[in-house]
């Protein structure tokens, strides 16, 4: 990917980058399924169902790309960052990968 080359240095970008691509990959924070007793989904939820397919072709051309580009060398440099405001992207590290391991089955 251009961006994880270009900007291996500048964690600033890094960070930002792996939130956007977090939130390509699953933008529903929280549970997709409702219990019955929750059948008024928030408004999120309820989108997030209606273009599910749509969103699963998008999180595969994520993967696709994150696999041809070094995803494990960008991914590291993430997860090892210290600074106070690095636990968000750490997260969407995290998310990325669940993401990534739900679509391989």
């Amino acid at each position: 990917m251009y961006i994880t080359k270009n900007y291996f240095d500048n964690l600033n970008v890094l960070k930002l980058f792996v939130q956007v691509l977090s939130a390509f990959m699953h933008p529903v924070y929280g549970d997709i399924e409702c219990f019955p007793w929750k059948r008024d989904c928030s408004p999120g939820v309820q989108e997030y169902k209606e273009c599910a397919t749509m969103l699963e072709c998008v999180r595969q051309t994520i993967i696709n790309s994150l696999l041809e580009s070094d995803c494990g060398g960008f991914f590291e440099k993430i997860l090892t960052l210290m600074e106070e405001g690095a636990l968000l992207p750490k997260i969407s590290v995290c998310r990325i990968t669940l993401q990534a391991i739900r679509q391989s089955k």
